[in-house]
């Protein structure tokens, strides 16, 4: 016998508005290297300064990036009506000198470097996201399982530990008949290697496909801690992710994140972005700010 008490969890008020893009008046600035890696200003103030949002090419060779993905800022129909900018990703082929799948990743730091967002293990962020119409025949699963990860934040990898947390579309012939679905894990990492899981959720009951080639709201609230740590995603204001417990954190403090990512074992897949908000804890009126938990 299992009993579950439902409890009404209103988030803490504070939060802060520390970055707002919506691509009117930006522009792709020039490729520069940091790190060992390609990197380009998508409309911040400076990529390393009091802004520190940034787009990560994650290609070491500047003259040939484009080969494999494309990024842009184009006017299109808004989730508002009318035409707005917002800016795109295309993966176009594989990459064969990364040591993963070539990946369009918009990120931001979070406890690295000399920045606004040193230290933020707390955050939120709200976007609309385009996926294309045809996602589901993208990620056909037939011959090979299809998945595209949406977002992802890192740890620090110290002595090989480390970990992390990522948000998934994906399509399984074992799992879910098949059908597209979303995922979010936790993940270890141990002696450099992706080994297990702290939690690893799923829902299959959220239509996926009712948001292919609509514009659609996404909120995310993560908090980084092994007691009271959290990770919920909204979709158009409802409630379709939320981490089983409080711990977040599998060994080190988050290095970075990327809220915005197209990241897949399938090429062609195009999404835009429009209205990207981060602050530092859930503002009010957000989808996230009263939560349903039950507890055993």
């Amino acid at each position: 016998m299992c009993l579950c008490l439902f409890v009404t969890c209103e988030l803490a008020s504070d939060s802060t508005l520390l970055y707002d893009q919506d691509w009117e008046n930006a522009a792709l600035s020039g490729i520069i290297t940091h790190n060992g890696e390609l990197w380009q200003d998508l409309g911040a103030d400076d990529p390393y300064g009091s802004k520190s949002f940034y787009f990560c090419v994650t290609d070491d060779h500047e003259e040939t990036y484009t080969d494999f993905f494309n990024v842009s800022i184009e006017s299109v129909p808004s989730p508002s009506g009318g035409f707005s900018n917002a800016l795109k990703f295309v993966v176009t082929a594989d990459d064969p000198d990364t040591p993963a799948l070539t990946r369009c990743s918009y990120n931001y730091k979070v406890g690295w470097g000399d920045s606004a967002f040193n230290d933020l293990e707390e955050g939120f962020n709200s976007f609309w996201i385009k996926l294309p119409a045809n996602l589901n025949t993208l990620l056909d699963p037939t011959s090979d399982e299809g998945w595209m990860m949406l977002a992802e934040w890192d740890e620090y990898t110290v002595s090989g530990n480390g970990g992390r947390i990522g948000l998934y579309l994906e399509r399984r012939t074992y799992e879910n008949g098949g059908v597209l679905y979303l995922r979010a894990t936790c993940q270890t990492k141990v002696e450099n290697l992706y080994a297990g899981y702290l939690w690893n959720i799923t829902n299959t009951t959220f239509d996926v496909s009712s948001i292919l080639g609509e514009w659609a709201f996404v909120e995310i609230y993560w908090k980084h801690g092994d007691s009271d740590g959290a990770f919920r995603v909204a979709i158009n204001n409802d409630v379709v992710l939320e981490a089983p417990g409080n711990d977040t954190k599998c060994y080190n403090d988050f290095y970075q994140g990327c809220s915005l990512k197209s990241y897949s074992n399938r090429n062609g897949i195009v999404v835009y972005y429009d209205d990207y908000k981060h602050y530092n804890g859930v503002p009010p009126g957000a989808a996230l700010r009263t939560v349903f938990r039950s507890h055993p």
